[in-house]
């Protein structure tokens, strides 16, 4: 319920610019949807949107671009399709990590 109050909250006064950190964190499955189609409404309506999660799907139906921070350093920040090329963008960010760490994962 604290999550669904902070995002009702967060877009009560219409704002341009919206930071979202796990918007779909601690949801029900079926709540976590109504929220993702929000996100995609509010894409459509030009809203700019930061989002920060591990979802890497939802980054790569939602994010025009995407930043990945390893050990708090930005080690990457393009499109999905520069980043991930042919493979999903969770392959391309574990290939990054490996790349960055020189840790096998």
């Amino acid at each position: 319920m604290k999550q669904k109050i902070s995002l009702a909250i967060s877009l009560v006064h219409d704002p341009s610019i919206i930071i979202f950190d796990e918007p779909t964190n601690g949801l029900d499955v079926i709540t976590a949807k109504v929220v993702t189609d929000f996100l995609v409404d509010l894409k459509k309506q030009g809203k700019s949107i930061i989002l920060s999660s591990h979802i890497f799907n939802l980054l790569e139906d939602l994010c025009d671009r995407v930043g990945i921070i390893i050990n708090g350093k930005m080690v990457a920040c393009d499109t999905v399709e520069n980043l991930a090329g042919d493979k999903t963008l969770e392959d391309a960010f574990f290939d990054i990590y490996r790349q960055t760490t020189k840790e096998a994962i």
